[in-house]
């Protein structure tokens, strides 16, 4: 038996039924690379975050670029670098989407030192279009990373160092002291922890070093013509 061909009436509903079914897939497909996409770029936020908390560990001080993360040479002025701090490959400036200076729909970031030990790592999302603000985000994605833990055992690690070496400096005084006379009195030396210090030194009271002028935090001590004392705030 012969079959019979589509009429250009069915040809034309099943060419429409096609052409639907099409149109509710092509919403569902974007909606799933999108999601693709917010995930990598929170994982590459991710990445970003351990790296410049690293940074912040060694430096105190949050990335002036977050380029500075890849690189091996200090390219800041940081005081303690010991950098790269993560694969450069992950940080190239190609517009690619290998690289965490750009989110997946290939926008760079904008970051921040907020302050107050956080620093802010933003996309613009799917929209590619940053919000007014970054704590009213709609689909921007939002990264804040926190070192106040980093802050908070470093200043605890600092508070006993400081006060370990005035211990030690303190108790070289007063050894000091109990020997005037021959050695010169540290009186006249009041507010010239310099100059005491070196006479302490010279002496053998107080090993050499320049560690000993001041405390953790770089601040130099002041000597009052008896002891030694550090400022008691924190920087």
């Amino acid at each position: 038996m012969q079959q019979r061909g589509l009429t250009l009436i069915e040809l034309i509903v099943v060419i429409a039924v096609i052409a639907i079914l099409a149109g509710t897939m092509i919403p569902t497909t974007a909606a799933i690379l999108d999601l693709e996409r917010q995930n990598a770029t929170q994982a590459n936020m991710d990445a970003l975050s351990t790296a410049i908390r690293y940074l912040y560990d060694d430096n105190d001080r949050f990335p002036a670029q977050l380029s500075h993360l890849s690189s091996a040479a200090n390219p800041g002025g940081y005081p303690n670098w010991r950098g790269p701090y993560i694969s450069a490959k992950f940080l190239s400036t190609e517009i690619t989407d290998n690289s965490v200076l750009y989110d997946k729909w290939r926008q760079l970031y904008r970051f921040q030192d907020l302050g107050g030990g956080q620093f802010l790592i933003w996309s613009p999302g799917a929209d590619r279009a940053f919000s007014a603000n970054y704590t009213n985000p709609g689909d921007d994605i939002v990264k804040i990373v926190v070192a106040t833990d980093i802050i908070a055992k470093k200043t605890a690690n600092r508070i006993t160092r400081t006060l370990e070496e005035m211990s030690l400096i303190n108790v070289a005084i007063v050894n000091y002291n109990k020997t005037v006379p021959p050695n010169p009195n540290l009186v006249p030396y009041r507010g010239n922890w310099v100059a005491a210090l070196n006479i302490l030194q010279a002496r053998s009271f107080v090993a050499p070093g320049a560690e000993y002028l001041t405390d953790a935090w770089g601040r130099q001590y002041t000597f009052d013509g008896s002891r030694v004392s550090a400022p008691p705030e924190c920087p």
